[in-house]
């Protein structure tokens, strides 16, 4: 048996980066790619990814290009999300 195979570990291993994920969408001005690399070390390709997770997941993910820059936001708060 692996630890994949826990769902509770599971859950757990994604519930912190999901967290992250939104505290840093629904800051003013969102947060671009870079910023979330540095804050969970993961590839731009994972970041990406996760926020598509979070789009399929019902997290209204907004994109948009300030000053040349990728800027990822959401208008839904963490206590918002505790409730998705």
């Amino acid at each position: 048996m692996s630890f994949f195979d826990d769902e509770l570990y599971v859950e757990r291993l994604l519930a912190e980066p999901r967290a992250g994920c939104i505290e840093l969408l629904s800051r003013p001005g969102g947060a671009t790619v870079v910023e979330f690399q540095e804050r969970f070390h993961w590839q731009a390709h994972t970041v990406r990814g996760f926020l598509s997770r979070l789009s399929h997941d019902g997290v209204e993910v907004r994109s948009e290009r300030v000053a040349g820059v990728r800027r990822y936001s959401t208008a839904y708060s963490l206590e918002e999300m505790v409730e998705l």
